[in-house]
């Protein structure tokens, strides 16, 4: 029974430390572009695409069964633009740009044998938010009074799809589909919207490069 146990205790830290060696954590910078637009719900807003960027770092964490996780913190430009009409005046409401963005992703990497050293492809999927910095800056309807905020929080969730080179350099590309709805009031003078009836929610593709240590 002893020997046993003591064999079992051999083998279980023995795979402990085969789990620590082969896992891998790495960080580094991360930038990319963006092409994002916003959905608004109803005749009221057109929106149309407008191209960012983002910069930050992002940490990753793997297993030896290839399955992962990785977690940035960026800053994101994003140039939101919508258009429209209300009573014959024209509405072009400019909303906040800048945010930080944190994506947080469930990672698999698919080892080729006979290239993983040079490169592998990876799949990704997960949750982001976008947390707003500073204020929608307003815009000019003549005499008409108007105001539109949107939320501070701006959550999409994206699937993408990467190449890992020699173990260090990732280059990805995603699309994050919008989850809630970021409008979070809109007035207009003679003009009676109930509240939610106006909405919108964010979607962009975004592709990165990222050199992790």
């Amino acid at each position: 029974m002893k020997k046993t146990l003591a064999l079992l205790l051999v083998v279980t830290m023995g795979l402990g430390y085969a789990v620590q060696a082969q896992a891998g954590f790495k960080i580094g910078p991360r930038i990319g572009l963006n092409v994002n637009k916003l959905n608004p719900d109803g005749k009221l807003w057109d929106g149309s695409n407008n191209c960012g960027f983002t910069l930050g770092v992002q940490a990753e964490y793997m297993t030896p069964l290839s399955l992962g996780v990785d977690l940035s913190l960026m800053y994101t430009y994003m140039d939101y633009k919508l258009e429209g009409d209300i009573s014959g005046n024209e509405y072009k409401p400019n909303l906040a740009k800048n945010f930080i963005e944190i994506p947080l992703n469930i990672k698999y990497k698919i080892g080729i044998p006979v290239v993983k050293k040079i490169f592998s492809p990876y799949i990704f999927t997960g949750p982001s938010v976008a947390l707003k910095l500073g204020k929608d800056k307003g815009y000019d309807m003549g005499s008409i009074n108007a105001k539109t905020n949107t939320k501070t929080a701006q959550w999409v969730w994206n699937v993408g799809v990467g190449l890992e080179f020699i173990n260090h350099l990732q280059i990805g590309a995603s699309y994050g589909f919008g989850m809630n709805n970021i409008v979070k009031d809109f007035e207009v003078a003679g003009v009676n919207l109930q509240a939610g009836e106006v909405k919108a929610k964010t979607g962009y593709w975004t592709v990165t490069a990222a050199w992790l240590f």
